[in-house]
């Protein structure tokens, strides 16, 4: 606050299964709106331990129900998001950002290299599905790295279909 306070924030909870269908459309219904008041599409944050990536990450993610456990049921919510903004304003001005080597604000996982190629491997089987690709894939990746290059963030580039595959 201007004068140095915190404001008061209710303390963090995980979404009930039934809830999750309402974020999801919450997500359409913005990229909707984006379209209508001009912008030319929008990028999905799946990244740095917003909401999709605390769904993403088994560090963080610690569900018992559809949306926890194997990478496929951490992936759900992601290709829920996904897949309702596309139907809403097209996979050409859609794009997702995902960040699966970075533990910002404690999302972590165990295995980033295979976490990311899943996340590329659903998105390019929904490319193929709806005949269209994403805009873009923006993938981040940590600024530094103490063992010398960065082999996970270089095979998840080698994997990605784009406009040119």
């Amino acid at each position: 606050m201007p004068d140095g306070t915190y404001g008061i924030y209710p303390a963090p909870r995980a979404l009930k299964t039934s809830e999750i269908l309402e974020v999801v459309e919450h997500y359409r219904q913005a990229s909707l709106n984006a379209i209508r008041a001009g912008f030319d599409g929008v990028e999905i944050h799946g990244a740095h331990g917003y909401l999709i990536d605390q769904f993403l990450k088994n560090g963080i993610n610690d569900r018992a129900d559809e949306y926890g456990g194997s990478i496929e049921n951490r992936c759900r919510f992601m290709m829920q998001v996904i897949q309702a903004v596309v139907s809403a304003v097209g996979a050409d001005r859609v794009a997702f950002r995902m960040s699966p080597a970075i533990d910002h604000l404690d999302a972590t996982d165990s295995d980033p290299l295979n976490l990311g190629l899943s996340v590329i491997e659903r998105i390019n089987k929904l490319q193929l599905q709806v005949g269209s690709n994403l805009t873009y894939l923006h993938v981040t990746q940590p600024r530094y790295t103490a063992s010398g290059p960065n082999r996970v963030t270089q095979n998840w580039h080698r994997r990605r279909r784009g406009p040119d595959d």
